[in-house]
């Protein structure tokens, strides 16, 4: 009796995880996400298929809000009789019933007259996509039957129909978080209901409702709001050693208002996960220690009965702020991505060698939470080879070192067992951004990071981008291992910053160096004037001696430079200076931060 392989794919994946304008709804978009294919996934496993992506070890893991992460891409094998259109259409139920009940929960927790319940009801019953296709399976050509069924599925995708929308929609705002969709709130309850779920003059479509209202119904899911509770990860962590051995520290945060009193009107404050500690004022987001966050905060939520209270935490903050300094305002997304994993399926001809390997990628999806939580980030999104989080500036580039051993040695253990040669590899892409940054520009530049890391870096590579808002962004680049005489990039950045953090190098070095390289260089690799050249660790041209003279004049070498190889091995196996000052100027913001998370404060006690 014949049997079908069948793959499935459900979405929009770019409307789930890309809109958005605070890191729940990231998060939640991508927990939807995963959810929604899980569901598609517990359908199929119940009317006893064979499951091959995702391949969990037991069907636990296929219950809702287990810690499986499942992708948006499902491939099983049909039990041999059954026909796989009544598979694929129960399936298809169970996506949309559990969508509907998502829906209803988030509208449900919504405040009374809030939401235009026939606008979002229209928009819910047209939102979502579930392609499938299926292709009889033969035992004996597992790559051929795979090949055939995901290229079905591809021009299932491609030939998608569209439809008009069936919401009235003239006049209406559109959705702020990616102005596809008419808002669904109110106008008259906009201002009513104002709490941190949704921002003054913000408008949000079904999706947006979904999104803000709906991560309620996780009680175990990580919290976090904005990229300025990322930024004052390194702040919170160097006050909390200062507050230990420093009693006046100590006493000026016991000053500190709680919550409760900078927001009396009932609002609904978000819970936290930061890390705080006893002492520590009962209710207030840590984040209100940026200066631009309290600043907007107070604007907002400064009435006639608030006002003394935020006078009063303004007031304590500058005392914090003189005695320490203020909080770097700046955080890392990451975002990685498996290297050539197409070509290595390509090469898997059994089935039950993909569904092997189906469970060591789950393994790494899973794992890599507690890799970046102990690195003090979260993850926003894990399955199969993808990779999204956020990580404070002090921990990212550890972090991205324990994301790809991770991956290297769940791939490492999957080949092996599957007799697969060529060992898939993992590049991945971090941009350092302002808190103000909008979230989609941000997510915009890591996926630019991402890329460039893959086309640039010619793959199993590291690639960083730097925005501050101001002046150009960098690009740096570099593989994960050394190649040649040039070291890894991430052991590159290392050494300057310990050499900053030494207080070895000048903080104005990169800049210096990249106004001489202006003057005597060239980013032509083709033109050799403008590359380092060093013989026998003499400079064998102008730049390079300029560039050699530069760095000695800025290096405190009785500190740590007592042999002039050591002060060589700063610039070593490196041809591009420029590459030299872009990988100096990150890798000073990276120390600040180090150095803000150790309480080495850039004024007051800590000079």
């Amino acid at each position: 009796m014949s049997q079908y392989l069948i793959a499935i794919a459900v979405g929009p994946v770019q409307e789930f995880i890309a809109s958005a304008r605070k890191l729940r709804d990231l998060w939640y978009g991508s927990y939807l996400l995963s959810e929604l294919s899980k569901s598609v996934a517990r359908s199929l496993s119940e009317e006893s298929c064979e499951l091959i992506f995702p391949a969990p070890e037991n069907r636990d893991d296929l219950q809702i809000n287990s810690s499986l992460n499942v992708a948006n891409k499902i491939m099983v094998l049909s039990p041999a009789g059954t026909e796989p259109g009544m598979l694929v259409s129960n399936a298809r139920e169970a996506y949309k019933a559990y969508w509907m009940t998502l829906c209803k929960n988030a509208l449900a927790r919504t405040p009374p007259g809030y939401v235009d319940t026939k606008s979002y009801w229209l928009q819910v019953d047209d939102f979502g996509e579930f392609y499938a296709a299926w292709y009889p399976y033969d035992e004996n050509n597992y790559a051929e039957c795979r090949k055939k069924v995901e290229g079905k599925l591809s021009g299932r995708k491609n030939f998608r129909s569209f439809g008009a929308p069936t919401w009235p929609g003239a006049g209406k705002p559109k959705s702020s978080l990616d102005g596809i969709r008419e808002s669904v709130i109110n106008p008259t309850a906009m201002n009513d209901h104002r709490n941190f779920t949704v921002k003054k003059g913000e408008y949000l479509d079904a999706l947006g409702i979904v999104k803000r209202f709906g991560p309620w119904t996780n009680p175990d899911r990580p919290y976090f709001d904005n990229l300025a509770q990322v930024a004052i990860q390194p702040y919170l962590s160097g006050l909390y050693r200062t507050a230990i051995e420093d009693p006046i520290v100590a006493d000026i945060i016991t000053d500190l208002p709680c919550g409760q009193i900078l927001y009396p009107r009932g609002e609904q404050l978000p819970p936290t996960n930061l890390e705080t500690w006893d002492g520590w004022p009962n209710g207030l987001p840590p984040e209100l220690l940026h200066p631009a966050v309290l600043e907007e905060e107070k604007i907002e939520n400064c009435f006639q009965e608030t006002e003394p209270a935020w006078h009063d935490i303004e007031k304590t903050l500058r005392k914090l702020w003189k005695k320490t300094t203020e909080p770097q305002p700046y955080a890392a997304l990451l975002l990685g991505d498996g290297d050539h994993m197409g070509e290595t399926l390509n090469n898997i001809s059994v089935l039950d060698n993909h569904k092997l390997f189906s469970q060591k990628l789950d393994q790494f999806a899973s794992q890599v939470h507690g890799v970046v939580s102990d690195c003090e980030g979260r993850v926003i999104y894990s399955g199969g080879d993808d990779v999204m989080a956020y990580v404070p500036l002090h921990q990212v580039l550890d972090c991205a070192q324990a994301v790809n051993a991770l991956f290297a040695k769940c791939m490492d253990q999957a080949c092996q067992a599957i007799n697969i040669k060529e060992i898939p590899t993992f590049s991945i892409g971090i941009v350092v951004v302002h808190q103000r940054t909008p979230l989609d520009q941000a997510l915009n530049l890591a996926r630019k990071a991402e890329r460039y890391a893959k086309q640039e870096g010619g793959r199993n590579s590291l690639a960083i981008i730097q925005d501050k808002r101001s002046g150009t962004e960098l690009i740096i680049h570099g593989k994960w291992s050394k190649q040649g005489t040039l070291p890894s990039l991430t052991h590159r950045l290392s050494r300057y910053i310990s050499a900053y953090g030494n207080g070895t190098l000048s903080s104005r070095l990169g800049y210096q160096l990249r106004a001489m390289e202006k003057e005597y260089g060239s980013t032509d690799l083709s033109n050799t004037s403008g590359d380092l050249d060093f013989i026998n660790g003499q400079p064998n041209n102008v730049l390079s001696a300029e560039t050699y003279r530069i760095i000695r004049h800025k290096t405190k070498q009785d500190q740590i430079f007592e042999r002039e190889s050591e002060l060589l091995s700063l610039i070593e196996g490196q041809i591009r200076l420029r590459s030299i000052c872009d990988e100096m100027v990150i890798s000073h913001q990276f120390s600040q931060a180090e150095k803000q998370s150790r309480g080495i404060w850039a004024h007051g006690q800590g000079e």
